[in-house]
């Protein structure tokens, strides 16, 4: 028998008798499902294991040999809400969630009946549920680790709700961070339409997250999804639920009417701006909350966007270089021919500064650009920092510029990363290291439809070189761990905060550096042997083989 707290956590129903409680009993499951592993429903989907349980019925991994995939297989044992909230039954519910398309969502395959029990076929999300996440990972997450998961889900939140459907029941065990980092939303076995206009009769949903207009039995609209939404962040944030109380009908009057305690209480390093959003999107009042998801997300990042002192992004880019560290020099050739036709672009392996975040930088860049030039290799289909920045792409309605590097559009057709839908109908071109001009000529004329033209003039009397105009330190060149600089710009590189020739100027001090493919372990081996057999105690060098140099 779950206890009164417990029941808090879980999906519930408010009884015809007052009693708050989960729509079935753990012990009944068995008796209530006649399902056994290895069975077959509606002639195709074969049970393979259990994946868990909710508040709405049992989920199974089921094998779909027809298509030859894996599927979330769910078997509903809820009282059908459908005369309760104006919300669907199973079956309609798989038939709304059809309708939503959206990298951050789980699809619906399929949907069918077993003995007089609705199941609904989802894809499967490798992965692991936001709550089991929560429990690995240290109790207060970094505030640009939350503001990624909030980013994600309000643009996928805003997306159902643009089509008129609510999910209704958000919260961790809800959302999974699949095996690529992506965030995804499950179980819309609450979700109702915007514009159902129906006041429920009783509540049903899990009171920890519910909003207050949930809890009051009110129509609801996508704003009750931003408040579930921020008490996950309030979670993330803090390590601790908003709400505390022992038990659900507590829990439920605390949502409704007690001022929501501010994250500063619990935290004292977050930035005044985050604080307040997390408060607004708290508020009890709908009207008082941010119109979309997406607002409350702008709002939260404001701050992590403010990088202060050093800023690179005074005046708006054209390009946006997406690439991993293997396909920098990639990225390097193709910047500078960009730039040659004027062009300005920025990629991180060259531009980024000192001392700032990459993922800060990377979202100041992306909000400054007019188009995404992605380089996709097979190492970086399955990066996360590739990921997040093209989840950040799409959100900020970026268009997309493929490239394959090295590798054909068949075989990356037919293993598409998670994030491959984001693309949408951007054409996709093929880059060898012995075709730069026609990818060149692609590339322009890309640029041509998109209306992205050249910020600065390219005739051979105007031409104005992009890196010349862009900001950076007079006279230095910043350098970070992997940043590729050339032997003569040696004398102003700042490594460390440091101008070399200052880094130096101490004892016991040795820059060292080597071509790509030496290695760091080989580096740091013969720093070892420096400092333990040929160090005086006042010596100091600079070792740089021929080349170009890597710090």
């Amino acid at each position: 028998m779950s206890s009164p707290f417990e029941t808090a956590l879980s999906f519930c129903e408010l009884t015809s008798g007052g009693v708050l409680t989960r729509s079935w009993n753990e012990n009944d499951l068995d008796s209530l499902i006649d399902l056994v592993l290895g069975q077959t429903l509606a002639g195709r989907y074969v049970l393979v294991s259990e994946l868990g349980s909710g508040g709405m019925g049992r989920v199974y991994l089921a094998r779909d040999p027809v298509l030859g995939r894996d599927v979330a297989l769910k078997v509903s044992l809820a009282t059908a809400p459908s005369n309760l909230l104006g919300a669907p039954s199973l079956i309609e519910e798989g038939q709304m969630t059809a309708l939503v398309s959206h990298p951050s969502i789980a699809s619906v395959y399929d949907s069918g009946t077993h003995n007089g029990k609705p199941f609904t076929i989802f894809e499967y999300v490798d992965g692991s549920n936001l709550r089991t996440v929560m429990r690995q990972r240290p109790p207060q997450w970094p505030v640009e680790d939350v503001a990624s998961v909030l980013r994600t889900l309000a643009e996928a939140l805003d997306y159902a709700h643009a089509r008129g459907i609510i999910h209704g029941d958000l919260k961790p065990e809800n959302i999974c961070l699949a095996a690529n980092g992506l965030p995804k939303v499950l179980d819309f076995g609450m979700a109702t339409r915007v514009n159902a206009g129906v006041r429920p009769e009783r509540f049903m949903g899990t009171p920890a997250y519910a909003s207050p207009e949930q809890a009051q039995c009110k129509i609801l609209d996508g704003r009750s999804d931003q408040y579930s939404l921020a008490n996950v962040i309030f979670e993330l944030l803090c390590g601790r639920r908003v709400f505390l109380e022992p038990d659900a009908i507590k829990m439920l009057g605390a949502h409704a009417h007690h001022a929501s305690p501010s994250a500063a209480e619990f935290r004292s390093d977050l930035p005044a701006d985050t604080v307040a959003a997390v408060a607004r999107a708290l508020s009890k009042d709908p009207k008082d909350r941010f119109s979309t998801c997406r607002e409350f997300a702008a709002a939260f990042d404001a701050t992590i966007l403010d990088v202060g002192d050093g800023a690179a992004f005074e005046q708006r880019t054209d390009i946006h270089i997406t690439a991993t560290q293997t396909e920098s020099l990639v990225a390097k050739l193709l910047a500078n021919a960009l730039e040659s036709s004027g062009y300005l672009a920025w990629y991180y392996q060259r531009d980024a500064l000192p001392g700032i975040p990459l993922n800060r930088q990377v979202r100041e860049s992306m909000r400054a650009t007019r188009v995404a030039l992605l380089l996709i290799s097979r190492s970086s289909m399955g990066s996360k920092a590739i990921t997040d920045e093209v989840i950040q792409a799409n959100q900020l309605g970026r268009p997309f510029m493929p490239i394959l590097i090295d590798m054909s559009l068949e075989e990356f057709e037919a293993h598409p990363p998670a994030w491959r839908a984001a693309l949408g109908s951007a054409t996709i071109v093929e880059y060898r290291r012995s075709n730069l001009e026609s990818v060149l000529q692609r590339l322009h004329r890309s640029l041509q439809l998109l209306e992205v033209f050249p910020s600065k003039s390219s005739t051979p009397n105007q031409r104005i070189k992009a890196t010349e105009t862009r900001k950076t330190p007079a006279t230095q060149t910043w350098a970070t761990d992997s940043n590729q600089i050339e032997n003569r710009d040696l004398q102003r590189v700042v490594f460390r905060n440091q101008v070399i020739e200052n880094y130096l100027s101490r004892p016991n001090k040795y820059f060292l550096s080597g071509t790509k493919g030496l290695g760091k372990t080989m580096l740091m081996k013969f720093k070892r042997h420096l400092m333990t057999n040929d160090v005086d105690g006042q010596r100091v060098g600079c070792l740089i083989p021929s080349g170009q140099p890597f710090l």
